[in-house]
C-alpha cells in the first residue's frame, strides 16, 4: 500500500485504506519483540506510577532509580532498562 499523503485520494479511499494500515502495523508490532517489549514496559511504568512505592515498582522492572531524577533523566533509565533485556 502506497502512502495515503502521496496519492490523490478522496476521503472514502482514506476511510477505506485506514482499517488495513492498522492491521498490518498491529501485525507487525505483534512479530516485533523490541515494540511488544516496550509496550509492556510502559504498562507496567504506568501501573508503577499508581502504586504506594513508584521507586520499588521500577527496580522490580529493572529501573533503578532514587526517586530523585528528572523527567528525561527517568526516560533514560527506563529507556537503558529496555535495552538490557534485549538482544540487539
Amino acid at each position: 500500500m502506497g502512502r495515503l499523503a502521496d496519492e490523490a485520494s478522496s476521503t472514502g479511499d482514506i476511510a477505506q485504506a485506514t482499517p488495513t494500515a492498522e492491521e498490518e502495523v498491529l501485525e507487525s508490532v505483534d512479530r516485533d519483540p523490541w515494540i511488544s517489549h516496550c509496550l509492556w514496559v510502559l504498562t507496567r511504568v504506568t501501573t508503577a506510577a499508581r502504586s504506594e512505592s513508584f521507586v520499588e515498582s521500577l527496580a522490580l522492572l529493572g529501573v533503578k532509580v532514587s526517586g530523585e531524577e528528572s523527567a528525561s533523566e527517568l526516560l533514560a533509565r527506563i529507556s537503558n532498562a529496555v535495552s538490557s533485556k534485549l538482544p540487539r
